[in-house]
């Protein structure tokens, strides 16, 4: 577990930055309530934006500190990978603090949107199977598992130092 101290620390930080956004996203922007419409689309970016930046500041960390400043892209996933499998572990304990102390009412304003919309509604059952608490435990573990590979893969392309050798 010493090899993976820091993945464990960023992996931390993502998840109270998570915890922060879900914060910023109901007291000051107004995207659990009166404008849940915009939500969705913007909070999809800003979790995206928040994936490169600490998977960068993460797997950066690990190539200067841990390989003295040696990456190849095969190090740079692993580490990457790591750090997803962890956010993926501690993402229930984040859902569950944003949802039910941040924002309890959230789930049943988003339901009360998709439901009267006038775009596109959503019929009312499927709208409270999607947006529960089960449901987006299980979203936010398999988009931090989908998410965190991916920007591992593309970020250790550029935070490399060296390219794996390959054996004939």
């Amino acid at each position: 577990m010493k090899d993976f101290r820091i993945e464990l620390r960023w992996g931390i930080i993502f998840s109270l930055l998570t915890m922060i956004l879900g914060f910023v996203e109901k007291m000051f922007l107004g995207w659990h309530d009166q404008h849940i419409d915009q939500q969705l689309g913007n909070h999809f970016l800003l979790l995206l934006t928040l994936f490169f930046i600490v998977f960068y500041l993460g797997i950066r960390e690990k190539r200067n500190t841990y390989y003295k400043g040696k990456l190849t892209w095969k190090q740079g996933i692993v580490s990457g990978g790591a750090m997803a499998v962890i956010i993926a572990i501690l993402s229930p304990l984040s859902v569950f603090f944003i949802y039910h102390y941040i924002s309890p009412d959230y789930f049943s304003n988003m339901i009360d949107y998709q439901i009267h919309k006038e775009n596109f509604p959503m019929p009312e059952q499927g709208a409270r199977d999607f947006f529960s608490m089960s449901s987006y435990i299980i979203l936010e573990i398999s988009t931090d598992l989908s998410f965190g590979i991916g920007a591992a893969a593309i970020l250790s392309l550029f935070l490399r130092t060296s390219k794996s050798k390959k054996s004939h």
